[in-house]
């Protein structure tokens, strides 16, 4: 099996194997342990935010594929360790630029229809301003509120770079990728989660959650 194709139908929210790409990430950050997102690219790598982890330490990094609840109880849920982390090497924590990780499993995952990698954006890729995207992720539903039970998905159109860095007063760069709208975000908890957009009937991912201006 290759990189997932058509596996996402939105009228489908919460069906077992929907965003089957979508992990949840336990980790040590700051001594804490901290919810992350991030995605399956292969059988053997996740890709995720660098500023889930202060360093390229595999310690107490647990990652958990095919669940809808991070509560337990899922029976298509498949937990791994992880062997390397490769924190890009050019991450800036301000503004977080190339803020992007790769994660290298203990052992691989077989793929089914509850776990399989996302496709993923060919290099020079234009992704237009107003292209309608979806994040997931289990973080929080508002900014300080408490982490979601259950995967949570957000429809938000690509913002423009000149844009957003209007909006934000500066310090976007052309390794930055903009979606949003009002009262519509990524929250805390879904760093390194995927965004994703439908290119013909592949589902394609095209940024890493990094960081915003509140929640919405």
């Amino acid at each position: 099996m290759s990189c997932a194709a058509s596996a996402v139908q939105h009228q489908d929210r919460g069906r077992p194997g929907c965003h089957s790409w979508q992990l949840a990430l336990q980790a040590v950050v700051r001594r804490q342990n901290a919810l992350c997102g991030g995605s399956l690219i292969s059988s053997l790598w996740v890709l995720t935010a660098a500023h889930c982890f202060e360093s390229n330490s595999r310690s107490g990094v647990r990652v958990l594929f095919g669940t809808l609840t991070i509560s337990g109880g899922n029976q298509n849920s498949v937990e791994r360790t992880v062997s390397q982390v490769i924190v890009h090497p050019d991450y800036n924590q301000r503004p977080n630029d190339n803020d992007v990780a790769l994660l290298k499993l203990a052992s691989s995952v077989d793929f089914n229809d509850f776990v399989t990698p996302v496709c993923l954006a060919a290099d020079g890729s234009i992704i237009n301003n107003g292209t309608q995207t979806w994040v997931t992720g289990y973080g929080t539903t508002s900014s300080g509120g408490s982490i979601a039970q259950s995967l949570q998905e957000v429809n938000v159109p690509v913002v423009s770079n000149s844009q957003c860095n209007q909006a934000y007063g500066g310090g976007i760069t052309d390794n930055m990728l903009c979606a949003g709208q009002a009262g519509k975000d990524s929250c805390q908890g879904d760093s390194g989660g995927p965004l994703v957009y439908k290119q013909n009937s592949q589902w394609t991912q095209a940024g890493v959650v990094s960081f915003g201006s509140g929640c919405g």
